[in-house]
């Protein structure tokens, strides 16, 4: 059996209503087909989508492939699947306004999945913004009269953002990323999203998009948000399955990890444990490779599930 080492990803893509041409023309991607591709999934082992390995000799196996060979040794202990889902996110148009469930929600229904999830900034054209949460206290009643009458983005706090910034999504805050905002998104592993508005436009397939008004209204938090969790001096966040942290290296950086862990280069050109990686590229740590040394100069942000990272 293979050793377990560390994996360079080659990403999922998805296409999207809302999504464009950057993840080619900014962020080094190479697109499977035309038209608007919004999400390169880095890392995912999911269902609905699975990256898949660059390098070494299982190279080209997905992500699931190695946890089901490598088990533990792969996504840590207690886990079966990798415990994250990391994408870039390219918003030529606003997306539509959801929320995603809680872990209460799920204990009771499930056919969901809890997702935490935070934002880091790559990219904002002037006036790029996101919708993080309501602008005032609002009741369900509100909530609904606002949705049925399509006000419901009147009501959210409009956020401007740069390069840079992280953004804690809790479940429960009612969002929506704006046009112009390119993101890297780290979160739990699920793809449950609730639907609330989608600006009365069609799909992929000329359809309108299924909304799941009813779904959000039992797990909407309907007050301002506040992204809790985020040191934006240090360039940490800390959920509570989750930590990201954001560093500069120059030279070279050792460090023994603690579970999984993702590393993701923002800028610049880097070796991690002799696999290199470009600018935009992934990687993976399996959790039983325990010594990591980056080598390089830029921009790396990182997360784990553990309790540290660098």
């Amino acid at each position: 059996m293979t050793e377990p080492y560390v994996l360079r990803m080659r990403p999922h893509f998805t296409p999207k209503v809302w999504g464009g041409r950057k993840l080619e023309s900014r962020f080094h991607k190479h697109l499977p087909g035309e038209g608007p591709y919004g999400e390169s999934w880095e890392v995912a082992d999911l269902p609905e989508g699975q990256s898949r390995i660059d390098n070494g000799p299982l190279a080209g196996h997905s992500l699931r492939d190695v946890a089901q060979t490598w088990g533990e040794r792969l996504v840590g202990q207690g886990n079966t699947h990798f415990p994250l889902l990391v994408k870039i996110l390219d918003a030529q148009a606003d997306l539509s306004i959801q929320v995603h469930p809680d872990a209460d929600y799920v204990a009771s229904h499930p056919d969901a999945a809890s997702k935490d999830e935070s934002w880091f900034i790559l990219h904002a054209e002037p006036g790029g913004k996101i919708l993080f949460g309501f602008d005032a206290q609002y009741s369900a009643t509100d909530f609904k009269s606002a949705v049925s009458d399509g006000t419901i983005a009147e009501k959210l706090q409009a956020v401007p953002v740069e390069r840079g910034e992280f953004y804690r999504v809790e479940p429960g805050t009612v969002h929506a990323i704006c046009a112009g905002v390119c993101l890297l998104e780290i979160q739990e592993p699920s793809d449950t999203t609730f639907r609330v508005f989608d600006y009365n436009r069609p799909g992929m397939d000329g359809k309108p998009r299924a909304l799941h008004v009813e779904q959000a209204s039992l797990v909407a938090k309907l007050e301002p948000a506040h992204s809790d969790g985020v040191n934006a001096a240090e360039g940490i966040v800390q959920a509570p399955s989750y930590r990201i942290e954001r560093r500069r290296v120059m030279g070279e950086l050792e460090w023994n990890s603690d579970g999984p862990q993702v590393v993701f280069v923002e800028s610049g050109r880097f070796t991690l444990n002799t696999v290199g990686l470009d600018p935009y590229q992934t990687a993976v740590i399996p959790a039983a490779v325990t010594d990591a040394k980056l080598i390089g100069d830029g921009w790396v942000v990182a997360a784990s599930t553990g309790a540290h990272i660098f």
